[in-house]
């Protein structure tokens, strides 16, 4: 599980992210929690502009999990929508 700065011991945090209501303070997670060539699934129940999700994915990959595979499929739904949009 990923939080907000200041919210969990023994954390390492993502760096600064955007968001559709301005700069927040990075995503933290606990440091063994995610191990090298882990994979990671992340969820994020609302997609805007992407910046939590893109935190969550730097996070896993400083960590030395997989996240390259998350963050290709959001583009791609993210296009999805732009594209069929009514």
């Amino acid at each position: 599980m990923m939080r907000k700065q200041g919210k969990m011991p023994n954390s390492i945090s993502s760096n600064e992210y955007d968001t559709e209501y301005g700069k927040r303070s990075g995503l933290t997670v606990q440091r063994d929690k995610i191990k090298k060539g882990d994979r990671v699934l992340i969820i994020d129940d609302l997609v805007a502009t992407g910046g939590t999700l893109s935190s969550a994915v730097n996070l896993v990959q400083m960590l030395g999990g997989e996240g390259r595979n998350m963050l290709i499929c959001f583009l791609l739904f993210l296009a999805f929508r732009i594209l069929h949009k009514s």
